[in-house]
């Protein structure tokens, strides 16, 4: 398979397809500012997996076909198994680059003070909990000095400590290696 370059170019149209997407996942009382990158990225993983599990070439991808209901349906109803293997597919026959080099990009495009409401909601979610720290280290840019829940998290040492091993630059940013 070649390697392809998939293109997007908004209309009335796609607007009205986003936005139906968001809306099918606040009713389920998931708010856009929880959608991460980790969801958003192995949800299109798993949609391009999809339409190309049998092998065939897609020429074009239309957006219903990664965001619509059968689609959301799908997501729903995919087995335990394949949910941490589907984004092989899409980065290797496509120019999508690897997560880590996509949460990278973000991390150098923001401020390092800047808080991101997706990552909060996942410090959030295990909170102080013993599945907290290797949640975070899965779903964030670890220990941010903004946040509220890294201030008062009791793995915050040992997530700085992380941070650092991980991404000197970004933790050097954070204020948490000093020159």
């Amino acid at each position: 398979m070649s390697n392809k370059d998939f293109s997007w170019r908004p209309t009335k149209e796609s607007e009205r397809l986003v936005e139906n997407f968001i809306e099918r996942f606040e009713r389920r009382g998931i708010y856009k500012e929880s959608l991460g990158i980790n969801f958003l990225y192995d949800y299109f993983c798993d949609s391009y997996n999809f339409w190309t599990r049998s092998g065939r070439e897609l020429q074009v991808v239309k957006l219903v076909q990664i965001i619509g209901e059968p689609q959301l349906r799908r997501w729903d109803s995919r087995y335990e198994e394949y949910k941490y293997s589907y984004t092989e597919g899409l980065l290797a026959h496509s120019k999508v680059p690897s997560l880590l080099e996509i949460k990278q990009r973000l991390i150098e495009r923001s401020e390092s003070r800047e808080i991101d409401i997706s990552e909060e909601y996942e410090r959030r979610r295990f909170h102080n909990k013993p599945e907290g720290l290797p949640h975070c280290i899965l779903s964030t840019s670890l220990c941010s000095p903004n946040s509220n829940w890294c201030s008062s998290c009791t793995s915050k040492i040992e997530c700085i400590n992380e941070l650092k091993l991980r991404d000197r630059r970004t933790a050097l940013k954070r204020g948490y290696i000093k020159l």
